[in-house]
């Protein structure tokens, strides 16, 4: 999506269901220009249904059986909040979220899926392992598979569910546990675990005789034991009792019965059925609200009810693409009627499968196969995207034209600042050149060379910061929160306690209604950071510009403010980081749509986590020396650090921590815009040894946003402090190096492994 084209509406997407990961794709090749989309949804990575039994039976690993959101909408354009909504005001038109502020929309469509029905059998919300929703149960299940694994003794676990999804994961929990060496269980004859299926009617109902037949022959070639007309009343600890009074124990049970609705559709007030699913009509709009669309396993369809099929939230996909997208033009909608007859393909756990559409009905290894390569075809759209978006050529819409006329739009380019860091060396030869006048009551300025001035008010110092940041997460709720904590970071690094802030927030034009909607979201961001930290927001100002940034100045007291320690860094002192590397080539890889979901989730869950409480433990044993680490990287932060102190320092770079697929990225080529800079500054004038000579050198000098601290405590202090930094959630925190008696014109850094005689716990 071209992001200088103003935005005037504002269509959300709720939940990243099989329909909404269609419409991101076809939006993608040819969106509405001036329509902002966002993505909400609780998981970066969403599972498609139709390959579940075939990741419970180990024939998919968990990245084919899943969809990466995060990735998928970076790809598209298209903005992703990982939050899980706990409600719509629909006549606010709001999405309501119990962890952050409401998100608004003119145009709404919901994908969300079924919730697990176990209300109404006492006992199984806390016994049974639900299917529903699904992204969670193969959390559930891996637990599940390792207690079998590690059990000497044989367990007993019952399926309650007679349908086609209760068939399917029966038979690959079964083949999962039982089979040899990935031999199928009718060919070992080996029963490792006994599956237990629970049938309260009859099995497969929906299905023909034949298919039923096919189904329960084999459940018994396999070795599962079949519970006909078993009512399950109660769940226990060890076991299911039936309305007759049978009991029979059970190790685990999984429950796999027909999912019930969310509860908040019906308490938003949406028209909805008996069993509360969005009543929709055959355009897919909710037949009380025209503004909210719904498909999947939250609607059903007025004229047409179907089973809760995958089948149905593929097919209706295209239609809903279509239909948001002339909601939004006011054009006339597409109708969308769902198929008589469809293809249902049944696994039954080793890579053999039933197979019936209509009076059509087959079985064997090559109807799995043809299973696989449908699944495999739908997965390859959204897993193995182009490198490039082709989008036509287009203009606003004239009504949204209209709108936006409204604004003072003058003539010409827009004016737009620059939210990125100059590179070292520049900043440095700029500043070298400024005639600074020095004052009496400024102790600490700019001739420090720090990132915090220290003004001497009356006899008390204020510690004063000032920070900027281009936005880098489409989420603005989650980018005031990340910039704020990094813009904190200096405060705590001069071991000042934040006091007031101010802040400059650019954002880029468009209609009054839609950045208001953002620069609520980023403010409210910006202030909950604030308030934790116990820093007053005293005021700001605002400008346009051609993409979201914001600004600080932020300020705090402390009577050690900008200080040291009382002797200073010394030879043999030791260097302790607080948090892993790996920021800045995340994030460079996410902008190119190449950084796994769940790698850009422990990077963003890293850049939330504040210094202050390790700034607090550092502070309290006696630091010398303490610094965040941010756009310069390690290496050059550390630089900073010895050129002040007079020392150079060993580097031990394989303790130095890393973020989950940061040294991977790297070696695939990506790097972040300023690593560049950051590798020359510290090739000039011999500060580092060869750097091609460290494994891992890239990691020294990848820049980081909301970093960690890098800090120099006495050798018989890291014992202590590093225990002390991961009882308070600095899991990763880590001695790094030690500091050296600088020796003539040898490099301020120089690399090596950790010595044997340094015990780092």
């Amino acid at each position: 999506m071209n992001r200088t084209t103003p935005m005037a509406r504002d269509l959300v997407l709720l939940g990243g269901g099989h329909s909404h990961v269609i419409v991101i794709r076809r939006w993608a090749a040819n969106p509405v220009p001036g329509v902002r989309v966002t993505l909400v949804s609780p998981d970066t990575l969403t599972p498609y249904s139709g390959m579940l039994p075939g990741l419970v039976a180990g024939h998919y690993s968990v990245a084919q059986a899943h969809i990466d959101l995060a990735r998928l909408c970076r790809w598209a354009g298209i903005r992703f909040v990982r939050s899980a909504a706990s409600g719509v005001d629909a006549a606010g038109r709001r999405v309501l979220f119990d962890t952050r502020p409401a998100i608004e929309y003119d145009l709404l469509s919901v994908n969300t899926g079924g919730a697990p029905c176990l209300v109404n059998v006492p006992g199984a919300a806390q016994y049974a392992t639900p299917v529903k929703p699904v992204h969670r149960f193969h959390a559930r299940w891996r637990g599940l598979a390792a207690r079998a694994r590690e059990s000497e003794d044989s367990l007993d676990i019952g399926v309650v569910g007679a349908g086609a999804g209760g068939f399917e994961i029966l038979l690959a929990m079964n083949h999962a546990l039982n089979s040899v060496d990935g031999r199928p269980v009718t060919a070992t004859g080996t029963l490792r675990h006994r599956l237990h299926w629970f049938v309260r009617d009859t099995a497969l109902e929906e299905y023909p005789a034949a298919v039923r037949r096919m189904a329960l022959r084999a459940c018994a070639q396999r070795g599962v034991d079949c519970h006909h007309e078993f009512d399950v009343v109660q769940v226990n600890a060890d076991g299911l009792l039936s309305a007759t009074g049978q009991e029979v124990r059970l190790d685990a049970v999984v429950w796999c019965t027909e999912a019930m609705a969310a509860a908040w559709p019906t308490e938003s007030g949406l028209d909805c059925d008996e069993r509360g699913f969005i009543r929709v009509s055959d355009t897919l709009q909710s037949l009380s609200h025209p503004d909210i669309f719904a498909a999947g396993d939250a609607a059903m369809q007025r004229h047409h009810a179907r089973p809760r099929a995958g089948v149905f939230a593929v097919r209706q996909g295209p239609v809903l693409a279509e239909n948001l997208r002339r909601a939004v033009l006011g054009e006339r909608l597409r109708k969308y009627r769902p198929q008589k007859r469809f293809l249902t393909l049944l696994s039954m756990g080793d890579r053999t499968a039933i197979g019936r559409k209509g009076p059509f009905i087959a079985k064997g290894t090559w109807v799995w196969r043809w299973k696989h390569w449908i699944d495999e075809r739908f997965m390859f759209n959204f897993n193995k995207l182009p490198k490039f978006i082709e989008q036509k050529s287009q203009q606003m819409p004239s009504a949204f034209q209209a709108e936006l006329a409204s604004d003072e739009m003058p003539d010409g380019m827009r004016c737009g600042g620059c939210g990125a860091k100059l590179g070292g060396d520049v900043l440095a030869s700029v500043m070298d050149e400024l005639d600074v006048l020095e004052r009496d009551d400024l102790p600490v300025g700019l001739a420090s060379r720090g990132d915090v001035a220290v003004i001497d008010c009356n006899g008390r110092p204020l510690a004063q910061s000032v920070d900027q940041v281009r936005s880098f997460v489409d989420d603005p709720w989650l980018f005031g929160r990340i910039a704020t904590i990094h813009a904190l970071s200096d405060l705590y690094a001069a071991r000042s306690l934040p006091q007031s802030a101010m802040v400059i927030v650019t954002l880029p034009w468009g209609a009054e209604s839609t950045m208001r909607r953002e620069l609520s979201q980023l403010m409210r961001g910006v202030t909950v950071e604030l308030s934790r930290a116990g820093c007053a927001l005293s005021g700001g100002h605002t400008a346009e510009g051609l993409e979201t940034s914001l600004g600080f100045v932020v300020n705090g007291y402390s009577p050690g403010a900008g200080e040291s320690g009382a002797n200073g860094p010394r030879a043999g002192d030791c260097l302790i980081l607080t948090k892993p590397l790996g920021t800045g080539v995340i994030l460079a890889a996410a902008m190119r749509a190449r950084a796994a979901g769940p790698v850009l989730d422990m990077a963003l869950e890293s850049m939330l986590q504040s210094n202050a409480r390790a700034a607090g433990i550092i502070g309290d044993l006696g630091t010398s020396a303490m610094t965040d680490v941010t756009g310069f990287g390690l290496a050059g932060h550390l630089l900073t650090l010895l050129r002040s102190s007079g020392l150079s320092c060993h580097l031990w770079p394989d303790a130095v921590p890393a973020l989950p697929g940061a040294a991977a990225l790297h070696r695939e080529g990506i790097h972040s815009s300023l690593q560049g800079a950051n590798v020359r500054m510290l090739r000039s004038g011999g500060n580092m040894e060869a750097l091609d000579a460290i494994p891992g050198w890239e990691l020294l000098t990848d820049p980081q946003t909301s970093g960690g601290l890098l800090a120099v405590i006495p050798t018989e202090a890291v014992d202590g402090c590093l225990e002390a930094l991961r009882r308070a959630g600095y899991d990763r925190a880590a001695c790094i190096g030690m500091l050296a008696a600088r020796a003539g014109r040898e490099p301020l850094i120089a690399c090596g492994p950790v010595p044997q005689s340094f015990r780092c716990p």
